[in-house]
């Protein structure tokens, strides 16, 4: 289990904070514990959320080189990227539905990773 940079940790926050609008100040208090394992299940809260979402995943992939599939790691290459598009509204997600899936399915155990 690796630490994330300082900045690293910012982008997973403000990743979160898009994610899990309203509910992500719970973050906050673990944010210096965020870990490759809280990558790991980001990674997979955000390709949960774009296979339900086929707008987001097509923005996604176009992100990593156009790629068809999203490979396992793909996050930790575009952190920046995808943090600073999220912040500026460049990156929206459609559908509410599907949010509230990922949160639901993803929010204890992200959190949990970070203790």
């Amino acid at each position: 289990m690796s630490i994330l940079t300082s900045s690293e940790k910012d982008q997973v926050m403000d990743i979160l904070g898009v994610i899990f609008r309203g509910q992500h100040s719970q973050f906050e208090s673990v944010k210096d514990n965020f870990n490759s394992d809280t990558l790991y299940l980001l990674e997979e809260a955000l390709t949960a959320l774009m296979e339900c979402n086929q707008s987001m995943k097509e923005l996604a992939t176009g992100l990593v080189g156009g790629a068809s599939r999203l490979t396992k790691g793909w996050l930790k290459q575009v952190l920046r990227t995808i943090s600073r598009r999220l912040k500026d509204d460049a990156i929206q997600f459609d559908g509410l539905g599907c949010q509230v899936t990922v949160v639901r399915n993803y929010r204890t155990a992200i959190y949990y990773s970070a203790m």
